[in-house]
């Protein structure tokens, strides 16, 4: 598990006001708790059911989730 202010670490960009206000209408306007559920059991379904089939560098990807998800654990 990555520390919970590691994706503010890896910024390598600034948001434009216009992006800010969109994240910050994102999280306002989101059940940030049903989200990240909900997206973490698709993506375990989805193992389950392409287990044998998983592209070589899905560890790789599943890196980037693994962000997404501490993010979203973040705003709870």
């Amino acid at each position: 598990m990555l520390h919970s202010n590691s994706f503010t670490l890896m910024a390598k960009q600034k948001l434009s006001k216009k992006h800010k206000l969109l994240l910050l209408s994102f999280i306002e306007g989101t059940n940030i708790s049903v989200l990240s559920s909900s997206l973490r059991t698709i993506l375990l379904d989805y193992i389950a059911q392409n287990k044998d089939f998983l592209p070589i560098d899905f560890d790789v990807q599943l890196k980037e989730w693994s962000l997404l998800f501490e993010f979203l654990d973040s705003l709870k």
